[in-house]
């Protein structure tokens, strides 16, 4: 998810397997070690609580824009 990795990932479309197969590819090619530390940089910074919180308000968007939907 966008709002948990942050720049320490390679975000693809989880429903094409063309895309998968060039963030897997990518990943494991000349950006490895820049998306390892990435990671590393964004774990240490991060914590539990911070990560709930960022995931509770993803859910509260949703929720709302689905209950807009709604009318």
């Amino acid at each position: 998810m966008r709002e948990v990795a942050g720049e320490a990932a390679i975000l693809v479309d989880p429903r094409d397997p063309t895309a998968i197969a060039r963030g897997i590819t990518s990943a494991l090619g000349p950006r490895r070690e820049e998306l390892v530390e990435a990671g590393r940089a964004r774990a240490a910074s991060r914590t539990w609580n911070d990560v709930a919180a960022e995931m509770l308000d993803v859910y509260d968007r949703a929720s709302a824009r689905a209950r807009d939907s709604l009318g």
